[in-house]
């Protein structure tokens, strides 16, 4: 499932909350958006169109909005109830804008969205930041991919390990060596349990850290990269990119760009 991806170390702040509400027919949405929005649709079924493609939204599915999109959309059915869940925070750092699918824990997404909206609702004393924490759970279930199950021992170490010494130059060779299993078997069994390669997982880490190393800035790109585990700041530049959206240097500007906002 693709779909945009939030920014890192942004905290969304929820902005409007409709739950279970019925739509007839006439309803319809023609705006642009500037901010993240989800639709779950319970009952019926729309059209939504997005820069031109239009696409159907059934019951148990959810439609989901990154900012910057002009949004239409309309009923299909008779009977049509939906749920919808607006919410600012920064731009969607991939290029993906819009997302359709159908969430593995629904039942615990409705759950946690009956209870935002009774907090949207009723408006108690500190309402907002029960609401913004709410929503952080409300995400995780929206994003939830798979069941939950026991991760592979070797695996396991094998991640422990990266975290650990992502500094250092690190083999499938070393890993399959502190394992205690065949090279080539490590690598199918990594990747069946984490969906991505060794090499990835290990560019995953060390983009995080640059990540971390970028918020506190003060340390050139040579630095980073080498504290990182790069070979350079052009090996660095090259795997940021491809993992978060945007070069490292564009990535500190709106960083410092969000803590002048917060300021």
């Amino acid at each position: 499932m693709n779909h945009p991806e939030l920014p890192r170390n942004s905290l969304p702040h929820v902005t409007y909350i409709a739950y279970r509400k019925p739509r007839d027919r006439s309803w319809s949405l023609d705006r642009w958006l500037d901010h993240w929005s989800v639709i779950i649709v319970h009952e019926g079924s729309i059209s939504c169109k997005i820069d031109e493609n239009t696409h159907i939204v059934n019951a148990g599915e959810v439609f989901l909005f990154a900012p910057g999109v002009w949004r239409k959309a309309w009923v299909n059915s008779d009977r049509f109830v939906i749920s919808a869940v607006d919410f600012s925070a920064p731009h969607s750092v991939s290029e993906c804008k819009t997302a359709i699918f159908r969430p593995l824990k629904l039942d615990q997404l409705n759950t946690v969205l009956n209870r935002m909206n009774y907090v949207y609702v009723s408006q108690a004393d500190g309402y907002q930041m029960e609401l913004d924490g709410l929503l952080l759970l409300f995400l995780h279930y929206l994003f939830h991919r798979s069941e939950v199950k026991a991760a592979h021992p070797a695996v396991e170490k094998m991640k422990q390990y990266i975290i650990e010494y992502y500094m250092r130059p690190i083999t499938a060779k070393d890993l399959s060596a502190l394992v205690r299993l065949d090279s080539a078997y490590c690598g199918k069994l990594f990747k069946a349990e984490q969906n991505c390669t060794i090499p990835q997982y290990i560019n995953k880490v060390r983009v995080q850290v640059a990540c971390e190393l970028l918020d506190q800035s003060g340390y050139s790109l040579d630095e980073i990269a080498s504290m990182c585990g790069f070979c350079d700041k052009f090996h660095l530049g090259k795997n940021f990119k491809a993992i978060m959206g945007v070069s490292p240097k564009y990535y500190a500007r709106l960083r410092a760009l969000e803590r002048k906002q917060q300021s």
